[in-house]
């Protein structure tokens, strides 16, 4: 459907790049948004962020992309199917992000729904997996606290 080549570039691969560069700009326009709400200068900002340590910074962010890889790993195990670790990956990010951002926890209903629509993985079928998931998070904080 979206094979054919624009010079030596695919038109999937145009539209991903353009979606890449999109989410590059929300993100740089939300954090001009966010310096702006809070009430600080970007010079105010520009002296906090010299204070902090880059061994901290890479630790957060080895961190927080370890996260998102187990997580992955974590549906790909309650799945049980051949879906790659990059999909589910991305799919973790896209849940989170829609549970930070939408009320009563609509970004779980993206799961089951991009599930579906990308690779025909029932409702009921990734709807229990993530039940599932969501019964050994809770079982992990009860019984740790």
């Amino acid at each position: 459907m979206l094979n054919f080549k624009i010079g030596a570039i695919s038109k999937k691969r145009l539209t991903a790049t353009f979606g890449l560069v999109l989410q590059i700009a929300t993100g740089i326009l939300a954090f001009y948004w966010v310096i702006r709400w809070s009430g600080i200068s970007f010079d105010q900002f520009r002296e906090r962020a010299v204070q902090v340590s880059p061994i901290l910074i890479s630790l957060g962010i080895l961190s927080f992309i370890l996260t998102a890889l187990l997580n992955a790993l974590r549906y790909r195990l309650f799945l049980q199917g051949q879906i790659s670790i990059r999909y589910l990956t991305g799919l973790f990010l896209v849940q989170n992000a829609l549970l930070t951002i939408t009320p009563w926890r609509v970004g779980e209903l993206s799961y089951p729904i991009l599930l579906h629509r990308d690779y025909r993985i029932s409702l009921a079928r990734s709807g229990t997996a993530l039940l599932l998931i969501r019964i050994l998070d809770l079982s992990i904080f009860v019984f740790n606290s």
